[in-house]
């Protein structure tokens, strides 16, 4: 339920984004221009952190309800270069928050 509900809020918020489009991901030029930018430098593939939080943190209260605060679990598969993880770990201090690339 708690990931069903993720996915399709990110999915709504996308189609809301004006001018959203997909990157080509398969070019050769398109990952030299990533690793090209500064190594500081975050990039978002799928949605800003700011555009999702709201979302996650209304699951999360459903979540923190339904268990004890210690055992709540997140994976963010594919962060790279995102802030998705540093946001999470600020907004839900008491997770295990694992970012895996």
């Amino acid at each position: 339920m708690f990931v069903e509900k993720c996915v399709h809020s990110a999915i709504v918020l996308s189609r809301t984004r004006r001018g959203f489009h997909s990157p080509d991901f398969s070019s050769k030029s398109f990952w030299n221009i990533q690793y090209a930018k500064k190594k500081e430098q975050s990039f978002e593939w799928f949605i800003e952190p700011d555009a999702i939080m709201p979302q996650l943190k209304e699951v999360m209260k459903e979540a923190d309800a339904a268990s004890a605060k210690n055992n709540i679990r997140i994976a963010h598969l594919g962060s790279g270069l995102s802030l998705l993880g540093v946001e999470l770990a600020k907004a839900f201090e008491h997770a295990n928050i694992l970012n895996i690339d």
